[in-house]
């Protein structure tokens, strides 16, 4: 039998150390600005990761559960087969009213083809500190931004988020921590785009301004979500970019394909 690759060791210990991160208990008040609506956990869900024409390259998992203190926990693993691999983690938290959760730390680390870290990213709303960390092993972080009491930092919880506002009419607002540009990014989410197979698509879009939008824009992730909005559990795809280099890919429910999606058959 074999032994774990080091890709495989690599992304467990992300993994491992992402939920020691998640699991501290957060103190009073120490939260996002986000309110994001109670929907049922979705538990596990089959996932695969494809590419941008709709082939199949590797594996995901993508797993959303209530913890026994009342709390959400989000996981999304994707990995290419031969390449990178993403991790992103969210802990959330009932808000005082119980009427919604409020993100309390979030964390994404993307890995090379050898399994080794570019950097993780760790948001801490407990803190009031998001923090890019360096890919070289006991190097200081990167960049360090103090958030205020107000944030509204969404990388980790970026799906929910958007799936939570499906049926809300007011513009959703939200920032996005760039590690590559070492700064927040003020985003809004695009109106649900219906689809002729009975889905909605939402886009993230970056207000970069005009000073920086033609420099910085290669190298900034993007985002699109798809939803199913007769579902409890609405989450159908996502299309990210795996890493700081660029590489995009598409996150799929077990259940879809990318036709689903209104995308054309992949080439032969």
């Amino acid at each position: 039998m074999h032994g774990p690759t080091s890709h495989q060791a690599a992304r467990c210990g992300g993994v491992a150390l992402a939920l020691w991160i998640l699991a501290a208990p957060p103190p009073a008040a120490a939260e996002s600005a986000l309110r994001l609506a109670p929907r049922p956990a979705a538990g596990a869900v089959p996932a695969a990761t494809y590419d941008e024409d709709g082939r199949p390259i590797g594996s995901a998992h993508v797993s959303d559960t209530q913890l026994s203190d009342g709390s959400r926990q989000l996981v999304l693993v994707s990995t290419v087969a031969g390449g990178g691999a993403l991790l992103l983690t969210a802990r959330l938290f009932p808000t005082n009213d119980g009427l919604a959760f409020a993100p309390v730390v979030q964390t994404a680390e993307s890995f090379d083809t050898r399994g080794r870290s570019l950097g993780r990213m760790v948001i801490d709303h407990r803190q009031r500190t998001a923090r890019c960390g360096s890919p070289e092993p006991g190097q200081p972080d990167r960049h360090v931004i103090a958030l205020d009491p107000q944030d509204r930092v969404a990388n980790g919880v970026l799906g929910l988020l958007l799936a939570s506002q499906l049926a809300s009419a007011e513009p959703l607002a939200f920032d996005l921590l760039a590690c590559t540009a070492g700064r927040l990014i003020p985003a809004r989410a695009t109106a649900p785009k219906p689809l002729p197979t009975g889905l909605v698509q939402v886009e993230a879009e970056l207000n970069l301004g005009s000073a920086l939008a033609w420099a910085i824009r290669p190298f900034l992730p993007r985002y699109a979500f798809w939803f199913d909005p007769a579902s409890s559990t609405p989450w159908v795809a996502h299309r990210m970019t795996l890493s700081g280099r660029g590489q995009r890919v598409l996150v799929l429910h077990g259940d879809r394909t990318p036709i689903d999606l209104g995308l054309p058959p992949p080439p032969s």
